[in-house]
Order: structure tokens, then C-alpha cells, then sequence
């Protein structure tokens, strides 16, 4: 039901990657413009890049039952979690 939105907005400047990555984990449960969350990964300095978590504050649609959008938000923060753990590897991870 969940699925991961990827955009990359990353160009090469004095040979140096800059901009952003977003992860953005979305369902038809429901309707925020970032998804139920969303990872943001930035390339602005020398240092390795830095990624961070957010979540929506949006709602849900009609029509889904409250175990279906927790379902959804469960599945959203599993797959979110996945990607941070592998995102560690090679970013730094806000807290």
C-alpha cells in the first residue's frame, strides 16, 4: 500500500556534489503534500551529507478503516527506518 517516492534535485559544482534527495513515503490512506514521512538528505559542504526525518501533519482520507491507516503508517515508518539504516553508511544522520 506504501510506496517510496524518490526525487533528486543533486548537481555536480566545482566537482563537489550539491542539493537534496527526498525519500517520501506515500499512501492512499492519506493526503499530506510530504507524505506520511519523509527523508531529506543534503549536500551543501564538504562533510558528508546529512539526512533527516519528517512527517506529515496532514490527515487521511474517507473511506479507509482506523487499522488500515495504521497499517499504513506502520508500513511508512518501517520502510522509512530501512533507508535510514542504509543511508548511516555513507550520511550523517540528524538527531
Amino acid at each position: 500500500m506504501v510506496t517510496e517516492q524518490v526525487r533528486d534535485h543533486r548537481y555536480i559544482a566545482n566537482d563537489k556534489v550539491r542539493g537534496d534527495m527526498y525519500y517520501t513515503y506515500t499512501s492512499p490512506t492519506h493526503w499530506g503534500s510530504d507524505g506520511l514521512c519523509e527523508i531529506k538528505v543534503e549536500y551543501w559542504d564538504d562533510n558528508k551529507p546529512v539526512a533527516s526525518l519528517s512527517y506529515s501533519a496532514g490527515g487521511w482520507n474517507k473511506g479507509f478503516s482506523h487499522v488500515e491507516i495504521a497499517d499504513a503508517m506502520a508500513e511508512a515508518f518501517g520502510l522509512a527506518k530501512s533507508r535510514l539504516q542504509v543511508l548511516t553508511h555513507s550520511c550523517v544522520i540528524e538527531k
